[in-house]
């Protein structure tokens, strides 16, 4: 062979023809920084047996890594991670030739390419199978860093999170400042008792609200809400879990500040919080007939307008006199509360139930495009039409839109796309927990909306066969009702969470979320002008992390809501929450967009549906792999390695995904 088709890795230095991902691996190792070498088939040289002759001489290793390594590939604005094909082969002629070829064939893929809007070039970065004892990724945002792992012991892989390391920081630091890229995502493995880091690449847009977990101690618990107590004289009653409303727990701030509210006087609410979590006292609801609903309709009304309206407007004026004291905060959290008892005492759970029951035949819901909902996805439909059809559209991503947006800050469409994140900031599901941020925080719900395509619902319901009688039209004007009662709730909870940004401003606190892990006496305390109660903050976080443990629910709570609280536990491997319905097949392609994905795997083609889903479950696939690689990209939360998952999830009707935690937990099942 006159020359050779492989260039070491050293070397590869141009993106154009190496790809970014050699080529900032190139980089960080010309800078001395640790990381495995390897040799590279750039984009212009064939894969051919001469070429894989050649790459069995350079090493005598027993296995191949072979990655893809794309111009298009590790960039900001328009990132393919995950897109391609990587491989591992045993060192024969065979198998690496097969291998080689099925990574630069993955470029071709015609999803990917119409994904992409181009048919883009790929290289082959080709490195000795290392077996690594622990690896993670670490992102870098501002100079803070995050690191998320896995360790392999004889029992299991064991997952751990931390701020700090003192064995990887200062590389990451240094391969941070060596590459200039920032956010940075890193992927470093250890080896040997050594850091080397395996990739460099731009971070998502969206940073992750996270934390580092903290261990959870066993303490005694004094505060309602924080421990297993009831108010005195509730001891007697037989409470239950609301797991369909609520599955997770509330913040430690919104827990203790419910339990003092309710022991102040128990006639405040009904329901209780018990370790953090809402329970009911069991109770059967009344059956209605036709004429105590319309009352109860006409009630809910006019309480809703005469009452919620007027309270909300001012709520909202103690948050905007906030000055950061305690007195504003006092008047503004009476009128929360205040606010709150107009809620628990609404009389529209019969009314919604006796509706529910009425429409149960999806196809029969007159008027229901009348609903907020409706008109929001109008709105957004009516966004993504503008905006796909301008000269310089986006891609169909998420991050491609949220760069747009970013990029054309002054153009009256991308101020319509933010006006639209402030003004619908309450699109977050139940539960109410207090974490929970609004569009107004974390437009990037709206960014996915938008990169997947609206169909926004009829202006008119559609015709039916047989006439629609009265009792149709009012349980479709109560459901109606109810849907305007969950958004303006919804709007108390965002202001709740705006405060508490407010007030952390006002203090110089760079994290607002710390206010969520302390007890309600011990912000009122600081308010009052003592010391920031750090320590309250470790013990809330720990509590929170106890509360949040998988926990078997009784016979009891799981028949009184016709669902089962299992939690199945997998692999953390994209962090957030999510709450849908499952969607159920053996190839994310072949699903129906929205809800929870359950899958065997994800591959590189899966690319072109991941953003169209709230969250995503595989049945197998490695925390480093493209499942992790993909959802992350996307910014949805993803649990990998639940084995047989379709199976074990086959009745599962909706979900709830702790992408952080890797679990996942049966709302509802058939």
């Amino acid at each position: 062979m006159d020359r050779s088709c492989w260039t070491p890795l050293a070397s590869a230095t141009d993106a154009a023809r190496f790809g970014h991902k050699a080529a900032t691996l190139a980089l960080l190792s010309g800078g001395g920084l640790p990381v495995v070498q390897g040799w590279v088939l750039a984009v212009d040289e064939a894969v051919t047996e001469a070429c894989v002759d050649e790459l069995l001489l350079l090493s005598d290793t027993n296995s191949w890594i072979l990655r893809s390594s794309s111009p298009r590939e590790d960039r900001p604005g328009m990132s393919a991670a995950g897109c391609f094909l990587s491989q591992h082969a045993p060192a024969s002629q065979q198998e690496v030739l097969r291998a080689l070829q099925a990574v630069r064939a993955s470029a071709t893929d015609p999803r990917l390419v119409d994904l992409l809007g181009e048919t883009p070039q790929l290289a082959i970065l080709a490195q000795a199978h290392l077996s690594f004892s622990s690896w993670c990724t670490a992102e870098s945002r501002s100079g803070e860093l995050f690191y998320e792992g896995w360790r392999r012991t004889q029992a299991a892989t064991q997952t751990w999170t931390t701020t700090s390391d003192p064995d990887l920081d200062k590389p990451v630091a240094a391969a941070v400042e060596c590459a200039r890229v920032e956010p940075a995502l890193l992927e470093l493995g250890i080896h040997g008792g050594s850091p080397l880091i395996l990739q460099l690449r731009a971070a998502p847009l969206r940073a992750p609200a996270r934390t580092q977990r903290p261990v959870a101690t066993a303490q005694p618990c004094t505060q309602l809400g924080l421990g297993a107590q009831v108010h005195a004289g509730d001891d007697e009653r037989e409470w239950r879990a609301d797991t369909e409303h609520c599955p997770t727990p509330l913040s430690v701030l919104l827990a203790t500040a419910f339990g003092r509210w309710i022991a102040a006087d128990p006639e405040h609410s009904a329901s209780r919080i018990i370790d953090g979590r809402w329970h009911d006292a069991r109770s059967q609801d009344p059956e209605l007939s036709a004429d105590k609903a319309r009352t109860g309709y006409g009630a809910w009304q006019t309480r809703l307008e005469g009452m919620v309206a007027p309270a909300l407007i001012e709520l909202g004026q103690h948050h905007a006199a906030l000055d950061g004291g305690m007195q504003s905060w006092s008047r503004f959290h009476d009128a929360w509360f205040s606010l709150q008892r107009a809620y628990f005492s609404m009389p529209g759970h019969a009314a919604r139930a006796w509706a529910r029951h009425h429409l149960a035949d999806s196809e029969r819901r007159p008027g229901l495009n009348a609903t907020p909902a409706s008109a929001r996805l109008r709105r957004w439909a009516a966004l993504g039409t503008h905006l796909f059809a301008a000269s310089d559209a986006p891609a169909r991503t998420a991050e491609s839109v949220a760069r747009w947006v970013q990029d054309h800050e002054q153009d009256p469409l991308a101020r319509a796309i933010t006006e639209t994140a402030q003004r619908d900031r309450v699109i977050a599901p139940i539960p109410y927990d207090g974490f929970t941020p609004g569009l107004d925080e974390d437009p990037w719900p709206l960014y996915r909306a938008l990169a997947a395509g609206i169909e926004p619902p009829a202006e008119q319901a559609p015709p039916h066969q047989q006439p629609i009688d009265a009792k149709e039209e009012l349980a479709a004007a109560i459901l109606v009702l109810a849907e305007s009662d969950n958004e303006r709730l919804l709007e108390c909870y965002a202001l709740w969470r705006s405060a508490l940004r407010r007030i952390a401003q006002q203090h110089g606190l760079t994290d607002a979320r710390d206010l969520h892990a302390l007890d309600i006496d011990s912000l009122e305390d600081w308010l009052s002008g003592s010391p920031f109660p750090q320590a309250a903050v470790t013990g809330g976080r720990a509590l929170f992390s106890a509360w949040s443990a998988p926990r078997e629910a009784s016979a009891d709570e799981s028949s009184a809501h016709g669902a089962s609280a299992d939690v199945l536990q997998g692999r953390a491997a994209a962090g957030g929450q999510a709450r849908g319905p499952v969607r159920a097949g053996s190839s994310l392609l072949e699903l129906a967009a929205g809800g929870i994905a359950v899958v065997d795997t994800l591959g590189p083609a899966d690319a072109i549906a991941v953003g169209q889903f709230d969250a995503i479950v595989c049945a197998s696939g490695d925390v480093l792999g493209h499942a992790s690689v993909l959802c992350r990209e996307f910014s949805i939360p993803c649990v990998v390695g639940l084995e047989q998952a379709r199976l074990r999830l086959g009745r599962a009707r909706e979900l709830w995904v702790d992408g952080d935690r890797g679990t996942v937990r049966i709302l509802d099942q058939a």
